[in-house]
């Protein structure tokens, strides 16, 4: 085990994936819902902030397709969400 730099935003709740040497931290919770999505690059261990998520939400699932970040579902107070976003690092942008 390796311990990595602490995240800028303290969270739970959140899901993670890895791709292109990158880890993203996305969404969850810290007494509220976060939009905040974060990635560490796992070359030089330093954290960028990528724009925020349309959202709000916690407990999402994650999947990277053809270099998208998708972000499918997850939770908002009472209600569980349906919505969709894919994010692109070429542009930096969500969609």
């Amino acid at each position: 085990w390796n311990t990595l730099p602490p995240m800028p935003t303290a969270r739970r709740k959140h899901s993670s994936i890895y791709q292109n040497h990158h880890l993203y931290v996305v969404g969850g919770w810290d007494g509220s819902h976060l939009n905040s999505v974060e990635a560490l690059d796992m070359r030089n261990l330093q954290w960028n902030h990528l724009p925020p998520l349309p959202r709000n939400v916690s407990g999402t699932h994650l999947a990277i397709v053809s270099d998208y970040l998708f972000v499918l579902g997850g939770f908002f107070g009472a209600f569980h969400d349906d919505s969709i976003e894919d994010y692109s690092p070429l542009t930096d942008s969500w969609s």
